[in-house]
């Protein structure tokens, strides 16, 4: 195939069909907007943490006094 798929492939006619179901359905639509929107949020939550743990890191390293410190 190298790289290009073959729409003649009945699992993939299978599977664009369930896609277009997916794109006309208003309420299906909705269910998977509200889901990307948590996955957005779990991954800006996500992010934030880290960031947090990295100062905190960087914060023990600059002065070893706080290496005991625990999260």
């Amino acid at each position: 195939m190298r790289g290009k798929i073959n729409t003649n492939d009945s699992f993939i006619q299978k599977l664009q069909s369930d896609v277009e179901k997916y794109k006309t359905n208003p309420e299906r639509r909705k269910e998977l907007m509200n889901y990307q929107m948590k996955l957005d949020d779990m991954r800006y939550v996500g992010e934030k943490t880290g960031k947090e743990e990295e100062r905190i890191d960087a914060i023990k390293k600059d002065d070893p006094t706080l290496s005991s410190i625990q999260r």
